[in-house]
């Protein structure tokens, strides 16, 4: 049960920084970028890469590192929506390859906010 309520706060931490940022591109954009129903999971990706790279490898952080990097993370989410809406095109390639960019880059952003996170006292 402790460990729902520590993923629980975590995911909100994230979807506070996440959601702002993406809602809004989301939501101006939609009529620039025709947004497809597979790309609003994607905003979770750069949560459950954190997530797997801090299982994998929790040596050395803190319960301050699991509330301050998800929210930094959430920040990255926004990338993709970004990208696909100021370099938006009737190119169903052109959209893929926008989509996959901003996600390669949030998943970049994503490893090196995990790997170069110091530990962060409690």
């Amino acid at each position: 049960m402790e460990m729902v309520k520590l993923i629980l706060v975590v995911l909100s931490a994230y979807l506070i920084s996440a959601l702002p940022v993406a809602g809004l591109v989301w939501f101006f954009g939609r009529r620039r970028a025709l947004w497809l129903k597979w790309e609003y999971p994607l905003i979770l990706f750069p949560f459950l890469l954190w997530g797997t790279l801090t299982i994998i490898n929790a040596s050395g952080k803190s319960f301050s590192n699991a509330t301050i990097e998800p929210f930094c993370c959430g920040i990255l989410a926004g990338i993709s929506p970004i990208f696909r809406a100021i370099f938006t095109h009737d190119d169903r390639k052109r959209r893929l390859s926008l989509t996959i960019l901003g996600m390669s880059i949030a998943a970049v952003g994503t490893i090196l906010i995990w790997k170069l996170m110091p530990f962060l006292p409690e």
